[in-house]
């Protein structure tokens, strides 16, 4: 053993420790709560034919269902088929994608293919760190060791290979391998997305990278409200080829020079933590993210994600973390901090605010598609102390429902709470308005006095409401 470090170094964390969860297992999480919703994934299903209208009008009006898509139903003796007209449609289908290849989508990226071998079994062996997350660096390769929940875990060849880098320690296979894989990747990203905003390609489809070290792009949103200007993609392949390169490069010795150290290995790790537990990606300025009024809540950084804290229900005196508040249900947050309003002038300001707010020229009326309940969710955070204020204080407009109104105190038993305005860097006097994107993170901070600015944050990525 050369070393130790944390698996993950993630002190702005609500959770700051790693979980490992099997495929089939995230898997089945999407598919049950799709199903609460009527949506059914069909299989065996297969796409045959797929088309995109050239017409700029059909394109343009995002009630038109401009893609035809011919599938067949596997399942039926008779090979049936049926057509399909979409608005959208999205091909999340692997690195050999048949939607980038029917639109001739060219990838970017290494020429050469690294070739990669998966196992999960129940071993046999005297290496002492089987229960934790392990790189073991050899002349004979880098093993990376995962350890499954509940003791889970040709299967042979990549049992010899197993056992060579972990020499002089011994690995044996305990019984039949509960599933194993080989297979090559190359680190390629695609040279578009989207074709005309209509026909999106997504994961592996896109991007395809090194699987020990491969993190979520974080497109989802995005796809289902179709703004422009993320740079995601960029951002995380060049990432993953420095992670690749350590990978593949065999261990620093006196034969071997130009070697991965070790060092270099920790050196690695240390500085992607935050990558590779989400918690440190920030995303430049774009039309989705803009830092003009950063000063307004200084520790609360544009274009990273939503800090947790825990605050007070105002209603009922409950601590709440603030990201439980913040479910990724595709509306945006409107977290409105609006100081003490037991002192007369902030509650003079707090209900001019609501006011403008609530306006038929407002954000939340211009962009809300009827009712702005659908795409915002807003949200007041007092700075008010709890025994000298009712959540009823509040203006109305800022509490739609008793558990929006929440106060930075400490709770009673002292076991947390408060010091939220300063962990934001929010001047309880002065307040701030936080938009936090679907995703959970932070799109534009403003002071009250800017409220024209976030109205126009919105307006270059969002459709405003049609008159009837």
């Amino acid at each position: 053993r050369t070393q130790r470090t944390h698996a993950v170094f993630a002190p702005t964390s609500r959770y700051p420790f790693p979980v490992t969860r099997h495929q089939g297992g995230i898997e089945a999480l999407f598919r049950d709560s799709m199903a609460t919703k009527g949506v059914i994934v069909e299989r065996p299903v297969i796409p045959t034919a797929i088309e995109l209208s050239n017409g700029e009008p059909d394109l343009e009006n995002p009630k038109t269902y401009p893609v035809k898509v011919t599938l067949k139903h596997l399942d039926s003796s008779k090979g049936e088929s049926e057509i399909v007209h979409a608005k959208f449609v999205l091909g999340s289908d692997g690195a050999h994608s048949w939607v980038r290849k029917a639109f001739n989508i060219p990838m970017d990226g290494d020429q050469t293919d690294s070739i990669w071998g998966v196992v999960e079994i129940i071993p046999e062996t005297d290496f002492p760190d089987l229960r934790n997350w392990a790189i073991i660096q050899s002349h004979h390769g880098t093993l990376m060791n995962i350890p499954r929940e509940g003791d889970l875990a040709s299967a042979e060849r990549l049992m010899e290979c197993a056992a060579k880098i972990l020499q002089p320690f011994t690995v044996k296979q305990v019984g039949e391998a509960e599933w194993w894989t080989v297979y090559m990747i190359g680190q390629r990203v695609a040279r578009s997305c989207s074709v005309q905003d209509r026909v999106f390609i997504a994961g592996d489809a896109c991007h395809t990278h090194s699987p020990k070290a491969g993190q979520g792009m974080n497109a989802t949103w995005k796809i289902a409200m179709n703004p422009r200007g993320s740079s995601t993609l960029e951002t995380s392949s060049k990432f993953d080829r420095k992670w690749s390169k350590l990978f593949r490069n065999k261990p620093q010795n006196e034969e071997n020079e130009d070697g991965a150290s070790q060092a270099e290995f920790v050196r690695m790790l240390e500085t992607s933590h935050g990558f590779m537990s989400g918690t440190a990606i920030r995303y430049e300025p774009s039309a989705i993210v803009d830092p003009r009024h950063q000063s307004c809540a200084s520790k609360l950084i544009v274009g990273e994600r939503m800090l947790p804290h825990d605050f007070l229900c105002a209603a009922n005196a409950v601590l709440i973390n603030i990201h439980d508040m913040l479910p990724s249900d595709t509306r945006f947050k409107i977290l409105v901090f609006l100081g003490d309003i037991s002192v007369e002038a902030t509650m003079d300001r707090a209900r001019a605010l609501a006011m403008r707010m609530d306006a038929p020229e407002g954000f939340l009326r211009r962009f809300g598609q009827g009712a702005h309940e659908k795409v915002f969710d807003v949200l007041s955070i007092c700075a008010t102390k709890n025994d000298k204020m009712d959540f009823t204080d509040v203006p109305k407009f800022f509490r739609s429902h008793w558990s929006k109104v929440l106060l930075d105190d400490i709770e009673m038993s002292g076991r947390g709470g408060g010091g939220g305005y300063e962990a934001y860097g929010i001047d309880p006097a002065e307040g701030a308005i936080v938009v936090v994107r679907p995703d959970g993170y932070v799109g534009m901070v403003a002071p009250f006095e800017h409220l024209d600015d976030i109205s126009g944050y919105f307006a270059t990525f969002m459709l405003e409401r049609r008159s009837a």
